[in-house]
């Protein structure tokens, strides 16, 4: 409890009141802007957690012999733990901020609450991943199940064989892997790619926002089933109604192109959701 830095924000109020708007306005600006896996690499890399932190790590890199004034809340608890790489890892937290230097191999529990995490790959074969109020950052996670409630940020350059439930978190995947399942209700979610191995993705979605991207130059089959959701497509909006019975309607079908073998097919049921397709 309470490990790590609770506040990383070294800099005066002043200095934050004067950025407050176009912080957030940067974050509007990119906030459906496609990015490539490597791009999103970079960003997990660079990050010191929320976009806040990111953006004035950002200017103050820019300008290092300014004065940006000192925060008066701040507290810092800095220390490490090695620990031998081919051992199980469980960890239940608190208010802290871990970052994990090196490659899980092993199976992964982690139990938290307001608590700011970055990894590097998660690889074990029975990860077990339960996270809300918080920030969660990683490369590549393989295998597991992973449980989001009101998360702040996530970002993860890569998942494969991943059994995912959220709720009203905001989620940006780099590259969705084999075999990832969704269900989630009222997430925005952004997922920027498929990877070559992409088999399979099935996603059921309640007042769900979900973003796809490159998905008309992608060679895989697609069904979408909605119920009072909206469809952006081709800067179309094309809004399907309710129904007395709540039925899901077909509200998009992608066929794999003639003489083309299948990369894998994308299973969509939204309700009350909203379909970006960039």
């Amino acid at each position: 409890m309470y490990l790590g830095e609770l506040y990383s924000l070294d800099i005066g109020l002043e200095a934050y009141k004067k950025h407050i708007r176009d912080i957030f306005s940067t974050i509007k600006k990119n906030q459906y802007q496609y990015k490539s896996k490597d791009s999103l690499l970079k960003e997990i890399g660079f990050s010191k957690g929320s976009y806040v932190d990111d953006y004035f790590k950002k200017l103050k890199m820019e300008s290092p012999n300014k004065d940006w004034g000192k925060s008066v809340r701040k507290f810092k608890q800095y220390f490490a733990i090695k620990v031998p790489k081919y051992v199980k890892i469980k960890i239940k937290t608190l208010h802290s901020k871990i970052e994990f230097k090196y490659d899980i191999e092993k199976s992964f529990i982690l139990n938290s609450f307001k608590t700011h995490f970055k990894f590097k790959k998660i690889l074990g074969k029975e990860n077990r991943i339960i996270a809300s109020n918080g920030i969660f950052q990683a490369e590549e996670i393989n295998n597991g199940r992973i449980e989001f409630l009101d998360m702040n940020k996530v970002v993860i350059g890569e998942m494969s064989n991943i059994s995912f439930a959220t709720e009203t978190s905001r989620i940006q995947i780099g590259e969705i892997g084999k075999n990832v399942d969704f269900n989630d209700f009222n997430s925005k979610l952004y997922l920027y790619n498929f990877s070559k191995n992409f088999t399979k993705f099935n996603l059921k979605g309640d007042y769900s926002e979900l973003n796809l991207y490159n998905i008309t130059k992608s060679n895989f089959s697609m069904d979408v089933f909605g119920h009072n959701t909206t469809l952006n497509m081709n800067e179309t909006k094309t809004s399907f109604g309710l129904s007395k019975d709540k039925k899901l309607d077909k509200i998009l079908e992608k066929k794999v192109k003639e003489n083309k073998v299948s990369q894998g097919n994308i299973a969509i049921e939204l309700k009350n959701g909203i379909l970006n397709i960039k």
